[in-house]
């Protein structure tokens, strides 16, 4: 009865009640001694799911033969090879994963086995390889991806703790930021960040720096995010649109504050007051007219040698509110 079609579509039922899904589909489990893996499983968020799509791949896990009668499951070494999840940003979103107030709930069991999912428990989940997106605009549009993690579960809080070991994390036109460690609580209410080491930049050029990020996310039907990333000889090429990257290239220091909401035409922001070192200002305009009138070439490349430069990035936009550096001689 373990390896058949109708002991994976109860799973598949509860698992979709679990999820609070509005549709599910998996593969089949098949059973070797107490270790269950199945292939694939995915999934469409409802409006009180935390996301709106879910694929799973090369699912395990270990559930002794003497709890399989038992209405609550605790389940040991659950792995997933892959995990793609399209978080819904701004919804009533329930991350507590029991089962839904309006649900049914699944009447029928074969051989007495009909475990009450609310009631799972387990000890951690290990992702190979985890990619989280959100966002639906050039202003929104984020994601984590090719990264571990491991996850767990306060079942009294209601709360998870997610930790990454890796990956790449994109927003807007960020594409160089690549995770070294960073703590995730998620709880109704918000997702707070911890410990996070970044190294941005691009690594095979050698032109990359060091960020550590702290903040969180407040949930609700507009989130709005509070981050901060405090930079060190990060590229400047790295925090701006590539369109801008003729006019000024060089390095900085500085704590860059994040914020907005993926549900504001806005969308999210950075902004900073860095100090800035080995730089150059390039092809700008009045410069290049300076230039001809100087007959001289140096002002189309002006080396800054240090001073400090305070500037907001958002969207297609990139405001320089004040630039102060000495130049070469």
């Amino acid at each position: 009865y373990l390896n058949s079609s109708g002991f994976s579509k109860m799973m598949g039922a509860k698992t979709s009640e679990l999820l609070h899904a509005e549709s599910f589909g998996g593969r089949d489990y098949t059973w070797k001694g107490s270790r269950a893996t199945s292939k694939a499983f995915t999934a469409t968020g409802s409006d009180s799911a935390f996301f709106r799509e879910l694929r799973a791949y090369g699912i395990s896990f270990t559930l002794p033969r003497s709890q399989l009668f038992s209405k609550s499951w605790h389940l040991d070494e659950i792995s997933i090879a892959e995990l793609d999840l399209l978080l819904r940003v701004g919804s009533k979103a329930d991350v507590s994963m029991g089962d839904s107030p309006n649900s049914p709930g699944v009447l029928a069991a074969g051989f007495g086995i009909n475990p009450d999912l609310s009631k799972l428990s387990f000890d951690l989940i290990d992702v190979a390889d985890a990619t989280f997106r959100w966002g639906v605009s050039s202003t929104t549009q984020g994601k984590i991806e090719g990264a571990p993690l491991t996850a767990t579960k306060n079942r009294v809080a209601g709360t998870w703790q997610l930790k990454l070991g890796g990956g790449k994390l994109t927003q807007n036109w960020w594409r160089d930021f690549s995770i070294q460690s960073l703590d995730v609580g998620i709880s109704p209410e918000r997702m707070v960040f911890s410990n996070g080491n970044l190294s941005i930049g691009d690594l095979k050029s050698g032109k990359s720096g060091r960020g550590k990020l702290h903040g969180e996310i407040i949930l609700g039907a507009v989130p709005k995010l509070q981050l901060e990333l405090n930079l060190a000889q990060i590229p400047i090429e790295a925090l701006v649109h590539p369109a801008f990257h003729r006019y000024l290239s060089g390095t900085i220091d500085a704590p860059l504050g994040i914020e907005g909401s993926p549900n504001k035409s806005a969308g999210i922001t950075a902004k900073t007051q860095a100090k800035i070192s080995d730089a150059y200002l390039m092809n700008i305009p009045v410069f290049e007219a300076l230039s001809l009138l100087l007959d001289s070439s140096r002002l189309r490349q002006l080396p800054l040698t240090e001073g400090t430069i305070d500037f907001e990035t958002g969207a297609e936009e990139w405001r320089v509110n004040d630039l102060d550096s000495a130049c070469d001689k």
